[in-house]
Formats: structure tokens, C-alpha cells, sequence
């Protein structure tokens, strides 16, 4: 994810150059699938990214993207929508932020 006005954001090929958090290098959900979406689409997530941060919070990869510090969050589903503003402790509008590559009818579990 990344700031709706990022107009320089659209696609995963755009993640190339930026700033990229997640919340650790093992985590499934905000490192693990985004790293093989990468790979997937030829790049490294090692190398395409200008810098890569592991905050060890999903909230905290969210909130440094709406602060400026990080130029894409990794984030698992949902998590936009339980994260609290840093600033203001109200929960997030996930209108500030868009779905860079995302997977519709994922199911995970059958669910």
C-alpha cells in the first residue's frame, strides 16, 4: 500500500527505487507474499527497493507511510482498516491509502 495521491505508486514494477517497509523478513503476511509477488514479476526484493525497513509492527509499517518515512507498506489484509493513526489514535481512513498489485479472490483457507 501507499498514499492514494502517489502518483508515482501504481503498480509493483513501481516499488523499484522507494522506500519499503514490513513488519519482519519471515512474516507471512507483511514480508513473506510480498516478496514472492516481487519475484514473481522479476524483481529482487532485496535490490529493487531503494531501502528496505523491518519495523517489527504491521501498525507501524502503516503509520510510516502516512508519515512519510517509508514509500510502500507490506501489510496483510485488514490491516489498513484495524491500524490507529500515530498521530490522532483514530483509526485509519483507508481512503488515504491504495492497494498497490492487488489479489482479488484470494482465499486463504477456504475463506
Amino acid at each position: 500500500a501507499t498514499l492514494s495521491d502517489r502518483d508515482d505508486i501504481n503498480t509493483i514494477q513501481d516499488v523499484s527505487g522507494k522506500i519499503v517497509a514490513a513488519a519482519s523478513i519471515s512474516g507471512l503476511g507483511s514480508g513473506q507474499m510480498q516478496f514472492r509477488e516481487l519475484e514473481k514479476a522479476g524483481m529482487s526484493y532485496i535490490n529493487a527497493p531503494r531501502q528496505l525497513v523491518f519495523t517489527s509492527n504491521q501498525g507501524k509499517v502503516v503509520n510510516g507511510v502516512l508519515d512519510g518515512t517509508f514509500d510502500v507498506a507490506f501489510v496483510r489484509t485488514d490491516q489498513i482498516e484495524r491500524t490507529r493513526d500515530a498521530a490522532t489514535g483514530e483509526l485509519v481512513d483507508p481512503a488515504r491509502l491504495k492497494i498497490i498489485n492487488p489479489q482479488p479472490d484470494l482465499e486463504i483457507d477456504g475463506v
